[in-house]
């Protein structure tokens, strides 16, 4: 992780909602462009996502990303070093 480029974003934890998932409880990772607007996120999803250590410095959200391909359905384990940035004061005038 260390080497992994960095994204700037704003990370969203949500449970996958009922009936999506199998009947089965699934949490899910984005990470979102911070720019006002709908955007497409950042970085494939992570499924079953879990927070496995926070500090002071940031957290580790590790889960599952599925990439769906002309072969099938691929998954991989990923990890997630989540680190807060300040927030920015508005500066726009209204």
């Amino acid at each position: 992780m260390a080497a992994a480029t960095p994204v700037l974003g704003s990370l969203k934890l949500y449970d996958w909602p009922l009936g999506k998932s199998y009947s089965r409880s699934t949490r899910v990772a984005e990470l979102h462009d911070r720019s006002p607007g709908i955007h497409p996120t950042l970085l494939p999803s992570l499924f079953d996502a879990t927070v496995v250590r926070v500090t002071f410095k940031g957290m580790l959200v590790v889960g599952t990303e599925i990439i769906i391909t002309d072969g099938g359905l691929r998954e991989y384990k990923q990890g997630w070093w989540a680190k807060p940035q300040p927030v920015l004061p508005n500066t726009s005038q209204n």
